[in-house]
């Protein structure tokens, strides 16, 4: 009797494990309307061979939107 409850609660574990997390928390996400945002530049620098990237960021749900010139 031990065995077979083991056995079923291992079953449904590794049913449980194939789910994607995203998918059990996807009903949780909220829209953003990136209102909130910080705007980080690195300037390019050719003798020191550094790309020159332009980034901004939502303080509320953390969208990265960025360029690389």
């Amino acid at each position: 009797m031990k065995k077979r409850l083991i056995s079923m609660l291992m079953a449904v574990l590794m049913i449980a494990s194939l789910l994607p997390a995203s998918a059990v928390f996807a009903a949780e996400t909220t829209a953003c309307a990136h209102t909130n945002k910080e705007t980080v530049t690195v300037e390019k620098d050719a003798k020191n061979k550094v790309a020159g990237v332009s980034a901004t960021i939502c303080k509320d749900c953390g969208e990265v939107d960025g360029a690389v010139t």
